[in-house]
């Protein structure tokens, strides 16, 4: 398999990623504290929002890659 192939393979799996799930969850900041025996943890997290462009233009550019391949 060439180089191109597996790019444009890897483009198209990230653009359908992309169109499936809408929203990917990010850590952001965690706290801990020790009070005695007792232990608390907090972590924060925020959801990042993929525009469904974007992942239509990475399954157009890995559809590209593969069709300019077979034209050479």
């Amino acid at each position: 398999m060439s180089f191109r192939k597996i790019l444009g393979i890897l483009l198209i799996a990230a653009g359908v990623l992309g169109l499936t799930v809408r929203s990917v969850p990010m850590p952001r900041k965690s706290h801990r504290a020790d009070l005695g025996p007792l232990e608390i943890k907090v972590k924060e997290s925020r959801r990042v929002e993929v525009p469904a462009w974007v992942s239509l233009l990475l399954v157009a550019a890995g559809t590209g890659i593969l069709v300019i391949e077979k034209k050479k």
